[in-house]
């Protein structure tokens, strides 16, 4: 097992919350394990003055595509993917010369959700690889109730995440992001990891059934 340096073990100690760390420049993170860690295990590495991001990296605002690094732009937040294609949202300041402050705000994200919310199929990965498993449109309706394609079942506000009952209770807890515009499920099923996008429609008027 590695051990990390000292000098980043206490930088690694949590300030405030157990998601928020204080690390000199540059600044190496794992956003699924939701800490500090060497660099040849980091997803996101941190400066002062942009972000790089192993899987891909882009500003929450302005619906922009993933891309390998983006400029850092204080009080911006940054939705940074993993390995397995899942999105975490990342805030950044500048504490002082060569230290910066990483906030990781999945745990306390709001939904941003206001049924009807009617979704469709962005992207699936499969163990990591994209897929072109089809998937119906994902409808939340003001009664409780939801559909996708022919399953139908509740679905439930739960830990900050959205949880359907019923025939998908398998899909595990969905996370928002860009307030509420996109919707991402990640559970594994058996000995395959899945990943499900889904993007609200623009034209949001979908009736409740």
């Amino acid at each position: 097992m590695k051990l990390l340096p000292f000098a980043l073990a206490l930088a690694a100690l949590p300030t405030l919350a157990d998601d928020v760390f204080h690390a000199r420049e540059p600044a190496h993170v794992s956003v699924e394990r939701t800490s500090l860690t060497l660099e040849e295990d980091a997803d996101l590495t941190v400066t002062s003055r942009v972000l790089r991001a192993l899987h891909g990296v882009r500003r929450e605002a302005g619906r922009e595509q993933f891309s390998s690094s983006v400029g850092l732009a204080l009080g911006e937040v940054y939705v940074v993917l993993d390995r397995r294609g899942a999105e975490h949202r990342v805030r950044v300041s500048v504490l002082s010369e060569g230290f910066v402050r990483v906030e990781l705000l999945n745990a306390r994200h709001t939904l941003g959700l206001r049924p009807p919310a009617h979704f469709k199929r962005a992207a699936v990965t499969v163990n990591g690889q994209p897929s072109e498993a089809s998937l119906g449109e994902l409808v939340l309706s003001l009664d409780g109730s939801y559909r996708v394609g022919q399953a139908r079942g509740r679905w439930i506000i739960s830990d900050d995440a959205v949880r359907l009952e019923g025939p998908l209770a398998h899909w595990g807890a969905g996370r928002t992001f860009d307030a509420g515009q996109t919707l991402t499920f990640s559970f594994r099923r058996g000995p395959v990891e899945w990943v499900l996008r889904f993007e609200r429609l623009p034209e949001d008027t979908v009736a409740t059934r």
